[in-house]
């Protein structure tokens, strides 16, 4: 993985000889430190399928993915030596990963997220109808999440679709964990709500 001012090109191969047993917090310290390319490297390399995990269920477009990871590494370039470890690398990272969606989304002015199973829907029955069914299902899926508020709408994705637990959320988000299992409840109580018809 090779970093430039404006570009990364990014890479997911095999870690560097002797940076593997080292920490998170331990590379990010050596780069501040020593401004060591090889850590930074490794960071990135670490993190780069989770991040992009996050985004491609936000854009679903392949293209927007690479352009929106490249956005993600370069703002945590830029931010690193003010990273303290105060909270994990992989938190500091996910809020700047999830800056960046929220940018995406403004912009678009809506939310391109697919997740049945977030409210647990079954998929429908086998038959003639099936894929008109299944269809009006995922256009309604995504009319009830671009109505949840942006905080239950990333309660739901962080915890459901990133297996996040709600403390991990919680921190990401900067909210208590008990206002962040009243998120997902609240997100889930309205999606189901607008989908009872489908869930009978």
């Amino acid at each position: 993985m090779s970093v430039t001012a404006n570009a990364i090109e990014l890479d997911s191969g095999p870690p560097e000889d002797g940076l593997s047993g080292l920490t998170d917090e331990q590379l990010a310290a050596r780069y501040q430190t020593s401004g060591c390319a090889e850590s930074l490297d490794e960071l990135l390399r670490r993190h780069l399928r989770k991040v992009r995990s996050l985004i491609f269920p936000m854009v679903l477009n392949d293209s927007r993915v690479d352009d929106l990871t490249q956005e993600v590494f370069l703002r945590a370039i830029r931010s690193l030596n003010g990273y303290r470890g105060e909270a994990r690398f992989s938190t500091w990272l996910f809020r700047i990963t999830w800056n960046v969606v929220c940018d995406e989304r403004s912009r678009h002015e809506s939310v391109l997220v697919h997740a049945k199973s977030l409210v647990g829907l079954a998929s429908p029955h086998d038959g003639p109808d099936r894929v008109a069914l299944q269809h009006e299902l995922d256009c309604q899926i995504r009319l009830g999440l671009a109505a949840l508020t942006p905080k239950l709408r990333a309660a739901m994705v962080l915890t459901s679709l990133q297996q996040l637990s709600a403390e991990e959320a919680a921190e990401l988000e900067g909210c208590s964990t008990a206002t962040m299992y009243w998120r997902i409840h609240e997100a889930r109580r309205q999606l189901q709500a607008r989908l009872a018809s489908y869930l009978e």
